[in-house]
Parts: structure tokens; sequence; C-alpha cells
């Protein structure tokens, strides 16, 4: 009788074993596209308030909403000019895609400098036409005015996109080279 039950119970326990799913998950097929990795919204991401009467809404979509109006009578961003920033810029799912904190090292990065010529993507010059130096914006840029269909890198296609920026400084104009169409840097005397 004692053996019965041992083995009644030895069963069970086999049998209930055998149904619980296993906790090592299974190897992809060779050859099959990885698992794609989980996107987490950042939570620094601030939605663009698309309905707030202080948000301005430029004739190609690009949108923006200031939180401050930068140092009183300092300099405004004119087209081309060439510009340090900091930057965040996500999709808008609330999804972290690049910003200054990426390219600098520690806890406080150093700004970003680049031009606002032909190299950046329309949205960003528009959304940044008009900032004054020490101003924090947020830019809502459309998918047709940012990357489009093609998308890049960690940006889906037909991704719309937001950008918190703080205007450091405007340090001089972006010209383009007449020769080779390559911008460069200069400053404001044009050397």
């Amino acid at each position: 009788m004692t053996r019965l039950l041992l083995a009644t119970v030895a069963l069970v326990l086999a049998v209930s074993a055998c149904s619980k799913s296993d906790p090592i998950p299974p190897r992809p097929a060779p050859g099959a596209a990885p698992a794609a990795k989980k996107e987490v919204p950042d939570p620094r991401f601030k939605p663009f308030p698309h309905e707030d009467p202080k948000t301005v809404t430029l004739p190609s979509g690009v949108k923006y909403f200031d939180f401050n109006e930068g140092i009183p009578n300092g300099k405004a961003i004119t087209e081309n000019d060439q510009i340090k920033v900091y930057y965040a810029g996500w999709l808008e799912n609330g999804v972290l895609f690049d910003g200054t904190h990426r390219h600098g090292a520690g806890a406080d990065p150093a700004p970003s400098e680049f031009g606002l010529g032909a190299g950046v993507i329309q949205g960003f010059r528009e959304g940044f036409t008009g900032m004054v130096e020490g101003s924090r914006r947020l830019i809502y840029i459309p998918s047709d005015k940012g990357y489009g269909a093609g998308g890049s890198g960690s940006i889906p296609p037909n991704s719309n996109l937001v950008f918190e920026v703080r205007l450091v400084e405007i340090t001089g104009k972006a010209v383009e080279d007449a020769v080779d169409g390559a911008a460069k840097d200069t400053d404001a005397s044009g050397k």
C-alpha cells in the first residue's frame, strides 16, 4: 500500500512538473531576427502641448512652445547660424533617441555645437528660428519635416519627433562652401 501511495505521489509530481513552463526561453531559430528590444518611455519626456494657447504652429506644421524668453536683449537665431545647445530628442511615444547627455562625459556634458544649415533636418532649422540665447523651447516636428518615410538609425520611418532645446550661445554663421557644398564653421566675420 505504501509503495502504491509513493508511486501515485511521484506520478502526480512528474506530471505537474512537465506542465509548468520552462523558465529558460527557447533559442530563436537560426537566421531568425532577434526579438525586439522593449522601448521604455523616458521619465523626463514632456508630451507636446498641442492645445496650449502659447503653442506656435508654423505653416509647415512644425510647432514650438517656449518655456522662457531667454536673455533680455539677447541675440536671436537667424538662418544658418552656428549654435551651442543642450537638447534631448524623443519619439512621440516618449522614447529617447538622442541628446547632449549621450555625447558628453559625466553628469554635466558640454553643449552640442552645430550649424543650422543644409545638414540639419528642416523641422530642426524651423523650430530653432527666432530663439534667443538662454531660452528653452519644446519643438514638435512632424515626420515629413524630420526623417520621413526612411527613418534614421533608432528613429523609425514616419516618426513625429519632440525636442527640448536650450540655446546656450550663437557662435557665428555656418555657411555653404561654394566649391563642394560642405558646411564650414565660421565666426561672425566670415573667417
